[in-house]
C-alpha cells in the first residue's frame, strides 16, 4: 500500500529532479512583461508605552519593457493608522539613463484642495529644475556630477546586489538541509514547478552577514557604495557620518547588535510555476532588548508572464497634471539658483 501511494505521488507530481531556485531566478531576469500584485504590511509595537503604528499597502499593476524603456501602471491602496487612500501610479522610464516621467493620482481625500487636477506629475527634467531651485550652485554641480556618473553608480550598485545575492545563495545551498524545504505542486512536474521555503533564525542571519563581510571584495563594494552615498549628500555629511570601520570591527559590531535582540526571524517562500518564480512571501519579526517589536509581511505575485501588455501613460502636457516643481517651489527656503 505504501509503495502504491508513493508511485501515485510520483506520477501526479511528475518525474525528474526538482527545479533549482537559481534556474527560476535566472528565467525571471529575461521576463519582458507581466501583471503583478504586491501586498506589504508592517506593524510597530511598543510594549504598551506608545500607541502601535501600522501601515498596510498593496498594488495591482502591469509592467512592460521594450527598447530600453520600462512602463508600469499600478492601482495603489494604502492604510496608514486606519486612514485609507487609493490612487493610480504610472511610470515611464529609461532602463539605462536618468530619464523618467511619473504620474501619481491625487487621492480623493485631498483632491478638493487641488481643483481640476487629477495627477501629481514629475519628470527627470523637472527634478533637475527643482534641484537648481533648492541647492546652491556648488551643491547643484555635485548633483550634475552624480547624473553624469549615473551609469557608473548603477554598475557599482548592480555589483553589490550580485554579491549579496551570491552570498545569501551560497549560505542557503550549504545549509539547505537545515533551513530549506521543497514541496511539489499537486499534479505538476517538479522539474518546472514547486515551492521552496526557508526559515532563517538570528544565528543564520548573523552567519550570512559575517560570511559576506569576511570577503574582502564584498567589504570593499559596501565601503565604496557608502563613500559614494556620503559624497552625494554633500560636504557637510562628512562631519555627520563616521568613517566605515574595518571589516573585522564591523563584523563584531553587527554580531553584538544582533546578540542584543530578543528575537530576529525571517521566513521566505518562493513559488515556481512553469520554470518562473510567480510568488514570493516574506515574514519578518524583530524584538529589541526594550521589547519594541516590528512585524513585517510582504507578498509578491506574478501572472501573465511575457503576454502582451498595453500600458497607456497619461499625457504629460495635460491641464489636469499638477507640476510637483510648481507645488514645492514656494515651500523652498530660498530660490538660490532661480
Amino acid at each position: 500500500m505504501i509503495a502504491l501511494a508513493l508511485a501515485m505521488t510520483a506520477v501526479l507530481a511528475g518525474c525528474g529532479k526538482p527545479i533549482a531556485l537559481e534556474t527560476a531566478y535566472e528565467n525571471n531576469a529575461a521576463i519582458t512583461s507581466y501583471s503583478y500584485f504586491v501586498d506589504f504590511n508592517v506593524k510597530l509595537s511598543n510594549a504598551g508605552e506608545v500607541e502601535d503604528t501600522a501601515v498596510q499597502f498593496n498594488m495591482n499593476g502591469k509592467l512592460s519593457s521594450a527598447a530600453d524603456r520600462i512602463k508600469t501602471r499600478a492601482d495603489v491602496s494604502a492604510v496608514v493608522d486606519g486612514e485609507p487612500m487609493k490612487f493610480p501610479v504610472y511610470l515611464d522610464t529609461s532602463a539605462k539613463e536618468f530619464d523618467f516621467d511619473i504620474f501619481v493620482g491625487i487621492p480623493d481625500v485631498i483632491r478638493d484642495s487641488f481643483a481640476g487636477k487629477t495627477d501629481f506629475y514629475l519628470s527627470s527634467a523637472q527634478l533637475e529644475t527643482l534641484m537648481q531651485l533648492a541647492l546652491t550652485p556648488e551643491e547643484y554641480k555635485d548633483f550634475e556630477n552624480t547624473l553624469q556618473t549615473y551609469s557608473e553608480l548603477g554598475t557599482r550598485s548592480s555589483g553589490l546586489s550580485a554579491a549579496i545575492e551570491s552570498s545569501v545563495q551560497s549560505y542557503l545551498t550549504n545549509n539547505s538541509g537545515k533551513i530549506q524545504k521543497f514541496e511539489s505542486l499537486e499534479g505538476k512536474k517538479v522539474s518546472e514547478n514547486g515551492t521552496y521555503s526557508f526559515t532563517l533564525s538570528k544565528e543564520d542571519l548573523k552567519a550570512i552577514l559575517t560570511e559576506f563581510f569576511s570577503n574582502e571584495d564584498n567589504y570593499q563594494l559596501v565601503k565604496d557604495e557608502y563613500g559614494a552615498f556620503i559624497a552625494r549628500l554633500g560636504q557637510e555629511a562628512f562631519d555627520e557620518f563616521e568613517e566605515m570601520p574595518d571589516a573585522e570591527t564591523l563584523i563584531k559590531e553587527i554580531s553584538e547588535a544582533m546578540d542584543a535582540l530578543k528575537a530576529l526571524d525571517l521566513n521566505a517562500e518562493f513559488t515556481i510555476e512553469d520554470s518562473y518564480i510567480t510568488g514570493l512571501s516574506l515574514s519578518f519579526t524583530g524584538i529589541d532588548d526594550t521589547g519594541e517589536q516590528i512585524d513585517l509581511a510582504f507578498t509578491l505575485l506574478l501572472s501573465d508572464i511575457n503576454k502582451s501588455v498595453n500600458i497607456t501613460v497619461p499625457d504629460k502636457n495635460a491641464d489636469t497634471n499638477l507640476d510637483i516643481v510648481a507645488l514645492l517651489k514656494d515651500a523652498l527656503p530660498a530660490q538660490q539658483n532661480g
